[in-house]
């Protein structure tokens, strides 16, 4: 006998756990989900947003095992803490019927079904596969993937057997999610749902007035007049299982408490009046709805509304679309090499490309103000093979990233608008476990200009190869093949120059200068910390090692320059250009060092 089975559905590894429920004491629960977000106004007018387009569901029943299945879950249990990201894969209980019954009366709809017999066995089907005939075992169900929400207990009623509470919740990819059957309901309130008047109606009036005192004053002062007065609901209703259909149907055409509708006030004493009608545009007031079986053909269901006073006055929109959040990060390499992510539910494909989902967040938003201070944004991530952020460890990247992070709403995903555009700071990377986490300069280096930004020293201003220095890169640039590799130590059979360029006998030519070498994913940057020259071979030593190349391979480098008078005249004929002042004093008259770089400030 057994209960537990490993399964492998798509390409997505699961422990099938295919234990009955237990409805003698209660039957299933289950809590559907949609997230949204709501801003509201002074005047209690809405913007809302859902956060996720599909449904989550979370699923909680009782067993009561006999001694075999205890020492099964058990086991289960233990391979849980001994591997987190072990799935869990349960028929949904409440929708668990044999074969010819299983059409008429099922609420889910779900990717992938589940054949099965307690003790005995499982086979999983596509929705889309044809079913043998006969099918091997009795009861068939949707199958749900996921995680457990709170990690079994095993509590033993006598020596030979216990009892145990599932919990399981949604963890899975988008093609294997749960959804709903449709039962075609409109876009009113459906007329057959009416509340279980033998629990208690509550209905809470909300104005927004508020009332203060000032000082020792009697009277009070009011504030809150244009906040419109509505009305929140909460109301029980038992349900049959059609019942169930339409309302859980109604509930995600309205994706939770995104859409309006029509909705009667259930508690209507009297008239209805312009100042108290029987009946007001509503929205769900809860991202929850939860069945709660009693029986396989009934279950209870706590409904809230709230009215929306305002809705449908004017042309304002109080009904957005989901809006995916798009991340583009650029290796900056000689050929730049470029991720699309999103942390979308499901891959997104758009004129830019594919964009895959992968587990990105952004925790902060830019800061400014009229001193120029400007917070970095924060990043958080998780390991997956091709992180863009891995590149960071353990020694840091060797050219520069950016990111660029855009929404776009989920009906038109053409339509992208640039929220945060920066470069990851290669010092802020950090990983905790298998979390990921960086900053992000929204100014990339812009900031990080010297200021005052001309100093009079015996050290020139401008940089090796740059505008204001003049010195041709491509006189320069020498090309290699790398003939040993002793740690930092790289051996290089330079490619003979064609003419023209200067030279320089002094050792240590390119000390201070950099190579490269690859491109994309695999290119490496190096500082040259000192070089010498043998039998026509250049010995470069370099800060760390190379990760990604080795003998054979082209490499590129070249010299550093100490901004000395003697370096910009000497080794690169370039005086003309030089911002050094080659006898400026070093020591001032108390022979103390000047400020500045050996130098004052101008």
């Amino acid at each position: 006998m057994a209960n537990v089975f490993d399964i492998d559905v798509g390409g997505f590894q699961a422990k099938a756990l295919i234990f009955l429920a237990d409805w003698k004491n209660s039957g299933p629960k289950i809590q559907h989900r949609r997230e949204s977000q709501i801003k509201e106004g002074d005047s209690g007018k809405e913007r809302r947003k859902n956060s996720d387009a599909s449904m989550l569901l979370t699923q909680y029943y009782d067993l009561l095992m006999n001694e075999d299945q205890a020492e099964e879950m058990r086991q289960l249990i233990g391979e849980v803490a001994e591997d987190p990201d072990l799935k869990i894969a349960v028929p949904i209980m409440a929708d668990a019927w044999k074969v010819d019954d299983f059409e008429s009366n099922r609420i889910y709809d779900a990717e992938y079904i589940i054949n099965f017999d307690e003790d005995l066995g499982c086979d999983v089907y596509h929705k889309d596969d044809t079913l043998p005939s006969p099918l091997q075992y009795t009861l068939i169900a949707p199958l749900m993937f996921g995680t457990f929400v709170v990690e079994p207990r095993v509590k033993p009623v006598n020596g030979k057997s216990g009892k145990c509470r599932l919990s399981v919740v949604e963890d899975s990819p988008y093609t294997h999610r749960i959804e709903w059957v449709d039962a075609g309901v409109g876009g009113d309130w459906p007329v057959s749902l009416v509340p279980d008047w033998t629990s208690e109606i509550t209905e809470v009036s909300k104005n927004g007035i508020r009332r203060t005192s000032l000082g020792a004053m009697r009277e009070k002062m009011t504030d809150g007049h244009e906040y419109a007065p509505r009305y929140e609901r909460t109301g029980k209703f038992l349900m049959d299982r059609d019942q169930m259909k339409k309302l859980l149907s109604f509930w995600n055409e309205k994706k939770g408490r995104n859409k309006s509708f029509d909705a009667p006030l259930w508690f209507d004493p009297g008239l209805p009046t312009e100042e108290a009608p029987h009946g007001y545009i509503s929205r769900f007031n809860s991202e929850n709805l939860i069945f709660e079986f009693r029986t396989r053909s009934a279950a209870n269901c706590g409904v809230q509304l709230a009215t929306l006073p305002w809705e449908g006055e004017g042309s304002e929109e109080f009904e957005l679309d989901e809006e995916v959040v798009l991340f583009k990060f650029t290796y900056k390499s000689p050929t730049p090499y470029v991720w699309l992510y999103t942390n979308y539910e499901h891959d997104i494909v758009n004129s830019e490309g594919t964009w895959e989902k992968a587990p990105f967040e952004l925790n902060d938003r830019i800061i400014s103000n009229i001193k120029l201070q400007i917070r970095n944004f924060n990043l958080s991530s998780h390991r997956f093979e091709g992180n863009p952020l891995e590149l960071f460890m353990p020694h840091g990247a060797d050219a520069d990233m950016g990111i660029e992070v855009f929404t776009a709403p989920y009906n038109d995903l053409d339509n992208m608008t640039l929220q945060l555009r920066g470069e990851v700071d290669p010092n802020s990377v950090e990983s905790e476990g298998r979390s990921i986490n960086a900053e992000c300069s929204p100014l990339a280096n812009f900031l990080n200009s010297p200021f005052p930004n001309f100093y009079v020293s015996v050290k020139c201003n401008w940089n090796l190869f740059s505008s204001q220095c003049g010195v041709n890169k491509a006189d320069f640039l020498r090309e290699g093949t790398i003939s040993s590799i002793t740690d930092t130590e790289i051996v290089v059979a330079p490619v003979p120059l064609s003419g023209g360029v200067l030279t320089y006998s002094n050792e240590d030519y390119y000390g201070g200068g950099y190579l490269w070498i690859g491109d994309g994913l695999t290119y490496e940057r190096r500082e040259i910390l000192s070089s010498s020259e043998s039998s026509g071979d250049q010995y470069l030593n370099i800060e760390r090692p190379l990760r990604f190349h080795g003998v054979g391979d082209t490499v590129y480098y070249l010299p550093g320059c100490d901004k000395t008078a003697t370096q910009c005249r000497d080794k690169f004929n370039n005086f003309a250009n030089c911002s050094a002042f080659e006898f400026f004093p070093i020591e001032g008259p108390t022979n103390e060092p000047l400020d500045g770089p050996s130098g004052t400030k101008k």
